[in-house]
C-alpha cells in the first residue's frame, strides 16, 4: 500500500464518523529511517542531522493543527530521547506521545494495553521511504483540502 493510500484510508475512517469518536488524528511516527537517516550508532547531539525539508513542512504542519496528535515511535534510549524532543521543540515540532496514546483507553472492542492506537503509521519497517513519503503525504493532505 503507498502512503497515499494509507492517508487517504486514515481520513476516509475519520470522515465516516471517527472524528466524533476521536476528535484528533494519530500520527505514529518512527525517527530513525523516516525523520532522520538511520546512522545505527548513538549520537547525543542533534546538531547536524539533515530532515527532509518536506518532512520539517509536514511535521510543523501536523503539529500546529488542533485535530491532528503526533506521536514519536522509536527504540531509542530514554536519555538520547530528551535531547531529540528539544531538537524538535526548537524546530516548532511537537510531539504529544513518545511510545504510547494515552487518549485512547482499551475498551469492550479494543485493547490498547500493548499497542497502542494510531491512525497512520510512518516507519521505514513497514515500507516508508523518506525521500518521497513526506513530499506524497504534503500533496494528499492540500489535494483533500486539509492543507489550507
Amino acid at each position: 500500500m503507498s502512503i497515499q493510500s494509507a492517508v487517504m484510508r486514515a481520513f476516509q475512517k475519520k470522515w465516516a464518523g471517527g472524528w466524533e469518536k476521536y476528535p484528533q488524528m494519530y500520527w505514529a511516527i518512527d525517527l530513525h529511517g523516516v525523520i532522520l537517516r538511520s546512522t545505527y550508532t548513538r549520537k547525543e547531539d542533534m546538531s547536524g542531522q539533515e530532515i527532509p525539508p518536506a518532512a520539517i513542512r509536514v511535521l510543523k504542519f501536523l503539529s500546529d493543527q488542533d485535530n491532528h496528535c503526533l506521536i514519536l515511535f522509536t527504540a531509542s534510549m530514554p536519555d538520547y530521547l530528551m535531547s531529540v524532543e528539544n531538537w524538535f521543540h526548537n524546530l516548532g515540532i511537537h510531539f504529544k506521545y513518545v511510545n504510547h496514546n494515552a487518549d485512547v483507553k482499551s475498551e469492550g472492542y479494543c485493547n490498547v494495553d500493548q499497542k497502542f492506537y494510531f491512525d497512520v503509521l510512518l516507519d521505514d519497517k513497514a515500507g516508508f521511504e523518506m525521500n518521497s513519503d513526506w513530499d506524497e503525504i504534503e500533496r494528499t493532505l492540500k489535494a483533500i483540502g486539509e492543507w489550507k
